[in-house]
Parts: structure tokens; C-alpha cells; sequence
């Protein structure tokens, strides 16, 4: 099996077969947040670009020792078969409409991780809003220990200084998580 850069290497000086490119591209986009269909579009928008350089190539079937089935452009083996392919050059529309596919799937993945980061900023901010109540009912607490002459009049009012700040910290969090949410919207 190629590496990355093998794989790269041997496509620009053309030593891998159509189909190798296809399965590669497929493989080398498995791991990343891309659906099945935009992965399939992706190698054949690269392997329809490849077809129109290469009309015919050999293919061999093998089997590895491991029983995976595999294809390469030169026999893999003692079991190695040539399979016929036949290559479809597809018209420039069909090309422009798959491109065209491309894009919006692109755009669709673009608004969906938006939507997420949206979701996962505004669920921040509740927490933010929980930790701010839970810490204000706290100092609230603390301000019913008052008692009514100079030393409460005095503890009562750190308390409601610290409250103050309590609550100027967490909006001033929240905030920015709203200029965040507002940026992403905005993009």
C-alpha cells in the first residue's frame, strides 16, 4: 500500500492506474468529516480529470495475504488478473453539474459546522448564566447573615459589591461569547 506522499508522487508522474487513484482518494478522505456521496464525487471529479489523460491502462485484481481484494497497475502476484475497464470521459456539463454538486455539498458542510459551533457557544453561555445564578444565590445567602447594625450595614455592603462584580465578570464573558456567535453568523 502507498503512503501520502508516494501516492501524490505516483499520480503526477502517472504510474497508478484510474481506479487505484479512485479507491486512494476514497481512502484518503474516510477520515475526514465528509459524507459518502462528497467523498464518491470527490475521486470521480479526480478520476474523470485523470480519464481524459489516460484513455486505457492496465488493471490487475489480486488478493492479499490477507484476503483483501486490491487493484494496482501492475500484477500483484501470482494471482494477479487483468480486469477490463472501460473509462468513461464524461461531457464538460456533466463535469460542471458535478462540480457544481461539489460546491454546494461544500457549502452545506461549511453552514452545518457553523450551525454546531453556533449550538455548542450558546450552550456555553447558559452554563455561564448557571454559574452566575448559582454564584449570586450564594452571596445572597451570605447577605441574610447581616445583622442590622454597623458591622451587617458593612459586610452587607462587600457582599453587594462582590455581587456586582460576580455579575460584571460572567457578562462580560457572555458577551464575548455573543460577538463570537455574531461572527460566525456573519460569515
Amino acid at each position: 500500500m502507498l503512503d501520502h506522499a508516494q501516492f501524490h508522487a505516483s499520480m503526477l508522474i502517472g504510474q497508478l492506474s484510474s481506479i487505484e487513484i479512485y479507491f486512494r482518494v476514497l481512502t484518503l478522505t474516510k477520515d475526514k468529516e465528509i459524507t459518502m456521496r462528497h467523498r464518491h464525487l470527490t475521486a470521480g471529479a479526480i478520476l474523470c480529470v485523470l480519464a481524459s489523460c489516460t484513455l486505457q491502462a492496465a488493471v490487475y485484481k489480486c488478493t492479499d495475504k490477507n484476503g483483501q481484494l486490491t487493484y494496482s497497475g501492475q500484477p500483484c502476484g501470482g494471482d494477479a488478473k487483468p480486469v477490463d475497464v472501460k473509462v468513461y470521459i464524461p461531457s464538460a456539463e456533466t463535469v460542471a453539474a458535478a462540480q457544481k454538486d461539489l460546491d454546494e455539498l461544500s457549502k452545506q458542510q461549511d453552514a452545518s459546522r457553523r450551525e454546531r459551533e453556533i449550538a455548542s457557544l450558546e450552550n456555553q453561555i447558559k452554563g455561564k448564566q448557571r454559574e452566575m445564578r448559582t454564584e449570586l444565590d450564594r452571596l445572597e445567602r451570605k447577605k441574610s447573615y447581616a445583622n442590622n447594625n454597623l458591622a451587617g450595614a458593612t459586610f452587607l455592603n462587600s457582599v453587594s459589591v462582590e455581587m456586582q462584580a460576580v455579575t460584571a465578570q460572567y457578562q462580560a464573558e457572555i458577551d464575548s461569547l455573543r460577538k463570537e456567535i455574531e461572527s460566525i453568523q456573519q460569515q
